[in-house]
């Protein structure tokens, strides 16, 4: 009985040796990729009869990150991030055709929270809430526009609600995010959007 007593206490002792603490630190890097779109609308007004078609092309979003556990299964996260997004938008009219290219460049710094789930051995589900506060800041060039730049402010809170993570090692965890939720204001317009076609891969390192 004693001896399987003892076997208990080493298996549960290394489930355990791979999770987090209170107190424990991290550094991470995240790439983000979400899957570009398009939209094909016809309208007409005084002057005609119109097709347009917008193409989105994938955004990507890199970003550098610091984590704090103030418990052993709660994270508080900041991160600072850029990212690039284009968009491409063609009119059609009877006459004439013209092409306006927008290119946005993002910068943010985002304070966050996780909370850590144990599915198994090294395996975490960790969902989580963002904050983000930067600015973006937006080109546009096309046929008949002059290059024009503009950096409006951003204010945005995005859900993570498939965030999960894998501990191979316990100084490192690999880091993976499917879809998320976001709740943006940009020029005072707020909007809601739900990503699902995105996704995010990042290693994470403890001391």
């Amino acid at each position: 009985m004693k001896k399987i007593f003892i076997a208990i206490l080493s298996v549960l002792s290394g489930l355990m040796a791979y999770g987090q603490e209170k107190g424990d630190m991290y550094v991470s890097g995240t790439f983000r990729t979400s899957a570009g779109k398009g939209e094909k609308v016809s309208f007409t007004d005084v002057t005609g009869t119109y097709e347009r078609t917008v193409r989105e092309a994938p955004a990507m979003v890199f970003s550098a990150e610091f984590g704090y556990f103030i418990t052993h299964n709660c994270a508080l996260r900041s991160a600072v991030s850029y990212g690039l997004k284009r968009k491409s938008t063609t009119t059609i009219s009877r006459d004439e055709k013209s092409t306006v290219n927008a290119y946005a460049h993002f910068f943010s710094f985002s304070p966050a929270v996780s909370y850590y789930t144990r599915i198994c051995d090294k395996f975490y589900y960790r969902p989580g809430a963002v904050l983000s506060f930067g600015a973006v800041k937006e080109i546009f060039e096309g046929d008949d526009v002059p290059e024009l730049a503009e950096m409006p402010f951003v204010f945005g809170i995005s859900f993570e609600p498939a965030a999960f993570e894998v501990r191979p090692i316990k100084q490192m965890g690999i880091i993976l995010k499917v879809g998320a939720c976001d709740i943006q204001v940009l020029k005072s317009q707020p909007s809601l959007e739900l990503r699902l076609l995105t996704g995010a891969i990042g290693l994470q390192f403890y001391f």
